[in-house]
């Protein structure tokens, strides 16, 4: 699949609305898939940000730190998934 138009999309999306956390994750959804670690990891931390009263916002970066083998930035956005409410079940 060619995530590349897909991408255009979500940074057209993200600059017409630079507040909108579902589209920030959705970018950095696409940069991970991109093989873009490190601008999808900044796209992430953006979202939850911005969503900071969406605790699927920081379970995500916190997915996305595990799966980048960052486990204490892992541990901690976990934690602040929780924060945020602790009956989070994925987290």
């Amino acid at each position: 699949m060619d995530r590349e138009p897909i991408l255009r999309h979500f940074d057209a999306v993200v600059e017409s609305r630079p507040s909108d956390a579902l589209a920030q994750g959705n970018r950095g959804y696409c940069l991970l898939k991109l093989g873009r670690e490190d601008e999808a990891v900044a796209a992430y931390q953006r979202a939850s940000e911005i969503g900071r009263d969406e605790p699927a916002h920081a379970y995500d970066l916190a997915c996305l730190y595990v799966q980048l083998e960052r486990i204490n930035d892992a541990i901690a956005a976990f934690q602040a998934a929780l924060h945020i409410d602790p009956d989070f079940a994925p987290a």
